[in-house]
């Protein structure tokens, strides 16, 4: 499972049991929503926030959208 981690800005692969395997960072943005897709599951979409957290409800146009390449796709991806 990919995890968002809103406080470190890095988005972590979880074992069961909690053991990390891998970590991508996202700079100085804050990771907020993650999901595995792409046309072979392997592509990992990482939703960010550039602001500071009294600032996510305001409507403030500080998101984005950041993709990464992972070796292991996704269980259950949609994928051809």
């Amino acid at each position: 499972m990919w995890v968002p981690c809103f406080n470190t800005g890095e988005v972590l692969r979880v074992l069961r049991g909690g053991a990390i395997t891998d970590r991508v960072s996202v700079g100085d943005k804050r990771a907020v929503a993650c999901q595995l897709g792409g046309d072979d599951g392997r592509t990992l979409f990482c939703c960010t926030f550039d602001g500071p957290p009294e600032d996510l409800m305001t409507g403030k146009r500080l998101a984005a959208i950041y993709t990464a390449r992972v070796s292991i796709p996704g269980d259950g991806c949609n994928v051809a």
